[in-house]
């Protein structure tokens, strides 16, 4: 990304401005959906037969309603209690403080909840707080993904000069456990798959990798590792499963989705930020998004042949 008039390496704290991101902004309102207080208890029966424990449901009654006790409590103070239990470090405690004031009075004053009631049900509340906070952070970081990578002003490259690249030691390569099948593969780059089942559409993508006449090696893609490659998107990072250098120089990133997952939301989002990789590359890399058989009836290896060969 280029940023402050010099290239930098995209990462999550770029997509969110701090112009852009305020909580305030954002509706101070819980439905009842998110955060509700049902005062009920269960009643069972439990007895002993012989040597058997038996229990029996009997019902569920409310129990006392208590909204007109008095309480010592005011919405400042229970906010005040709040803001040190729903603390988050992505927004300024003076900020979160003011949401949570508003909140609770919605709460108060428009859905008429007593606060006696939002004191005794706090601990419920603060998880329904914390929810909603980060949902609405989740929501401005992913407006700033788009609006950084794919915006009509995005400045995007893909620039090997910060390109990552793997350790040539293998006591680097921090696999969990290791490939333990029969397939002796011919391209691997370090001594050791690691992470790959010796059976499976996975197992069966990396065969096609292997056997591709215009691989000269490849690596299975760990996830979640500083050793690995990566690309951005707008909750975390996608780590392909499949990262493969070609004969001519250029690198082909594969990512294999079985059919439950091939038109999901993240399947989209992971196609989208690897085609923009591709497109960026100046041609030096290919992004696939392989499954079993696609919309042209290719199997994996016909739909990884064609990709190389620019079909």
């Amino acid at each position: 990304m280029f940023i402050d008039g010099q290239w930098e390496v995209a990462s999550k704290s770029w997509f969110l401005d701090p112009s852009d991101w305020n909580l305030l902004k954002y509706p101070t309102e819980l439905t009842e959906n998110e955060f509700s207080i049902h005062q009920e208890a269960d009643t069972w029966l439990i007895d002993v037969q012989g040597k058997h424990l038996t229990t029996k449901f009997l019902g569920s009654e409310t129990l006392f309603d208590l909204s007109d006790a008095p309480t010592n409590w005011t919405v400042n103070q229970l906010s005040q209690g709040l803001e040190r239990k729903v603390r988050q470090d992505f927004v300024r405690p003076e900020v979160l403080l003011e949401f949570l004031r508003k909140t609770i009075t919605y709460l108060n004053e428009q859905r008429i909840i007593p606060l006696s009631n939002l004191v005794r049900g706090r601990f419920i509340l603060e998880k329904a707080l914390r929810d909603k906070v980060k949902s609405y952070y989740d929501d401005s970081m992913a407006k700033g993904y788009q609006t950084k990578l794919f915006g009509p002003k995005a400045a995007v490259e893909t620039n090997y000069e910060y390109g990552f690249s793997y350790p040539t030691d293998p006591f680097l390569y921090p696999a969990h456990w290791y490939y333990k099948g029969r397939y002796d593969w011919n391209k691997k780059y370090y001594p050791l798959v690691g992470e790959l089942d010796s059976d499976g559409e996975e197992f069966e993508c990396a065969q096609a990798i292997d056997r591709n006449m215009a691989v000269r090696c490849w690596v299975r893609n760990l996830s979640k590792s500083d050793y690995s490659f990566k690309l951005p998107t707008s909750t975390d990072y996608f780590y392909p499963d499949f990262v493969a250098l070609l004969n001519d120089g250029r690198i082909l990133v594969v990512e294999y989705k079985g059919k439950p997952y091939e038109t999901n939301d993240d399947s989209k989002e992971k196609i989208n930020i690897g085609e923009l990789w591709e497109s960026k590359s100046n041609g030096k890399g290919l992004f696939l998004m392989a499954v079993k058989r696609d919309a042209k009836g290719r199997d994996v290896y016909r739909q990884i042949e064609d990709k190389v060969s620019g079909k």
